[in-house]
């Protein structure tokens, strides 16, 4: 899934935009800087505030949590993040191994469904 960036390089976004554009809640970007997944800033009025590069993680963080996919790893694509190619390589693997689980569950509720349609 693509999503459009969120800020430019100079600015600070505050949580409301991020929560509104992404579809994620408050609750869950301070959940994941709790975990230390992400960092925000603050902003008068102590409002959370995300630079450009915390933005691209949030972006990532989200899509993988959409196609529930553990936490634990989340946090391994996570941690790659200074290399890219590296977290590349990681969420292809990650998610072609999710999709044969899947399509391996799929065939099983199939062959369930088939034996009680009978």
């Amino acid at each position: 899934m693509t999503t459009a960036r969120l800020a430019t390089p100079s600015r600070l976004t505050p949580i409301n935009e991020v929560t509104a554009r992404l579809g994620v809640t408050p609750r869950a970007l301070r959940h994941y800087e709790e975990l230390g997944l992400i960092q925000s800033r603050r902003l008068a009025g102590n409002v959370r505030a995300y630079d450009a590069g915390v933005l691209v993680d949030i972006e990532l963080l989200v899509s993988l949590r959409r196609v529930d996919l553990p936490m634990s790893q989340v946090c391994e694509i996570l941690a790659l993040k200074a290399d890219l190619k590296a977290q590349r390589r990681a969420v292809k693997t990650i998610l072609s191994e999710a999709i044969k689980d899947q399509s391996r569950r799929l065939e099983q509720m199939k062959a369930l469904m088939a034996r009680h349609s009978a």
